[in-house]
């Protein structure tokens, strides 16, 4: 009898059976683990090439090819594992016999292998595959974003190099005046400048989706201005010109060249913007010559002056040289605040004043003049008019880092902690890779008691330039606030060491409240009898030698101290020991003795009348 066979006529066993046998010779033959021996190695090679191509100076195009030929590599592997068995002898041609291949399970260890490599790799990449700490590894994309590079300078005469440098400082100027864009801060891109590095690679550390370059030649009175803006991800240019007139018309070429950015990029701008772009900041060429000059030298130094008061003295209306003489004494103000005697001290206070003051009644659309006047009302005590004046700034220039820092500072001062951060933020998203965009983003943070995000800012400031001494003492304060004291020890005497034992005075009172709130009181008494010592000799503010009085733990001298400082606030008066009495009003070393009912209420009467 004919056994009755389980699958029907139409051979559905017999193809089955084929199927899984063909699959197990694929097994057999080791075809799944070549494929992905091959996919580990290749992932593996893109992403060493990848890391080694901007040290090696690979070309934009190495990357691609090294994908293309990979990927034609992979099926020619797959017919090779077919095709051949490894044997002792080496590669002979598969004859379809089962035998076990030289090596035993060789190749399933070459593949645990290359796993583990990978594994370490992206490990690897994860620690150290960035030059910055944690915050900037998470910035975006901005939107509308552009990234003006340092124009090339191709003047013939090495005398005329500032005009390259300063007028591409202007049109960073004009731009930043959108709403609409992302401008890049100039600080972020001078690091660029005669560096030859793919647009690509510039626009992903710059966080940008379009980069412009050009370049500029000044001879016998004409300027040549090239200018072209690319799109980033595709390499396309967007807008391109040439410019060749007479230096008197370059007013024109700067307008000419933002209003077309602008348009290229579909920036939406209001007619006051309008004019803003096209407005001529001077009647005179010689007189903007002389600017741009003092400009590229950050308005700082004996020849910088001499250029604004020449610019001045050429045309007495020049309301940018007068808000950039205010900048500097600005400055000044915050750099040499308790540092000197007090009367070349407000002497600096009464010339910002008068030059900011000068500015706007020229041109009330200067926000750098604004934001100059906001901080002179801010340490005479005057707040309701230094908010009034930040915040036009502001509006004016919404992208100008000079306007942003010390408007994110007022607002940590003044108590509005989240507006304080948003505008550091801020900061730090159009000028990335800058030291102080993080040292503000760290003083906003601990201002508002974000501790940790403050530890991560300073140490983001550490990873761009491990010299950066604010960024030292201001760590090991919020250090020392978290209870980490060896932590903040050790930051505290980097910052003597680099001093070799003597710090200047501006750095010596969070010294000693910081040795005092880690329990190093020898030290903190140190530091505190420096500042008492030099108070004997000159005035250097009340919120200075209050800081002393704190360190030691003098409850009333450190209370006649908070008094008189009240009583300045009442008439407003400023005092160079001003960012001292800020850190007493909120606490920041957290020192109990501030919290006790009699400080309490002292702190609540500094500031913000």
């Amino acid at each position: 009898m004919t056994q009755e066979k389980p699958y029907n006529e139409m051979g559905t066993a017999q193809k089955g059976g084929t199927a899984m046998s063909f699959v197990r010779e694929i097994r057999r033959r080791k075809v799944f683990q070549v494929a992905a021996v091959y996919a580990v190695t290749a992932w593996l090679l893109v992403q060493v090439v990848t890391a080694v191509s901007e040290p090696l100076n690979l070309p934009d195009w190495a990357d691609s090819l090294i994908i293309v030929l990979l990927a034609i590599g992979f099926p020619v592997a797959l017919i090779m594992s077919w095709a051949y068995n490894l044997t002792a002898e080496g590669l002979v041609p598969e004859d379809g016999e089962p035998r076990t291949r030289a090596g035993g399970r060789g190749i399933e260890y070459v593949l645990i292998g290359l796993l583990i490599l990978a594994v370490g790799w992206i490990g690897y990449r994860v620690e150290f595959g960035t030059s910055r700490g944690s915050s900037a590894a998470q910035i975006d994309i901005l939107p509308n974003s552009i990234a003006v590079l340092p124009f090339e300078n191709l003047s013939p005469d090495p005398e005329n190099d500032y005009f390259a440098a300063g007028i591409h400082d202007e049109i960073l100027s004009r731009l930043a005046k959108l709403k609409s864009l992302n401008v890049i801060a100039r600080t972020s891109v001078m690091q660029y400048a005669d560096v030859a590095r793919p647009i690509t690679e510039i626009a992903g550390e710059l966080h940008v989706e379009t980069i412009m370059e050009g370049s500029v030649s000044y001879a016998d009175g004409r300027v040549a201005v090239r200018a072209q803006l690319i799109d980033a991800a595709t390499g396309v240019h967007l807008w391109s010109e040439t410019y060749n007139r007479e230096f008197a018309d370059i007013f024109g070429i700067q307008a000419d060249i933002a209003t077309n950015i602008a348009n290229a990029l579909r920036a939406e701008f209001s007619p006051v913007e309008q004019r803003g772009l096209e407005q001529a900041p001077t009647d005179s060429p010689q007189a903007y010559a002389l600017y741009l000059n003092a400009l590229t030298q950050a308005f700082v130094g004996d020849k910088a002056q001499a250029a604004l008061d020449e610019a001045l003295r050429i045309d007495p209306d020049f309301a940018l040289a007068y808000a950039a003489k205010a900048s500097v004494y600005g400055y000044a103000i915050i750099n040499t605040a308790g540092s000197g005697a007090r009367e070349d001290w407000l002497g600096l206070v009464d010339s910002a004043t008068r030059n900011a003051e000068r500015a706007l009644a020229l041109d009330p659309g200067l926000g750098l003049a604004h934001a100059v006047r906001g901080g002179v009302d801010e340490v005479l005590w005057r707040w309701t008019d230094a908010r009034e004046s930040f915040d036009r700034a502001l509006e004016l220039t919404p992208n100008d880092v000079t306007v942003l820092w010390p408007a994110s500072w007022f607002r940590a001062f003044s108590g509005d902690f989240s507006g304080a951060v948003d505008l550091a933020e801020r900061e730090v998203s159009i000028a990335p890779l800058v030291e102080r965009s993080y040292i503000d983003l760290g003083v906003t943070n601990f201002y508002a008691g974000n501790l940790a995000a403050a530890r991560d800012a300073y140490r983001d400031v550490l990873a761009i330039n491990q010299n950066q001494l604010v960024a030292h003492q201001h760590l090991g304060l919020v250090e020392a606030r978290l209870g980490n004291a060896a932590a903040a020890a050790e930051q505290f005497e980097f910052v003597e060491r680099f001093f070799k034992g003597a710090p200047p005075i501006v750095f010596l009172p969070e010294l000693a409240v910081g040795y005092a709130r880690i329990a190093r009181d020898g030290d903190a008494a140190r530091l505190a009898n420096q500042i008492l010592a030099i108070a004997e000799q000159r005035e250097i503010g009340v919120g200075t030698v209050a800081m002393a009085y704190l360190a030691l733990g003098d409850e009333e001298n450190l209370a006649m101290q908070l008094m008189l400082a009240i009583d300045r606030i009442a008439a407003h008066q400023p005092d160079q020991g001003f960012f001292s009495l800020m850190n007493i009003k909120h606490n920041l070393t957290g020192n109990p003795l501030l919290e006790t009912p009699r400080f309490a209420l002292l702190r609540e009467r500094l500031g913000g009348y």
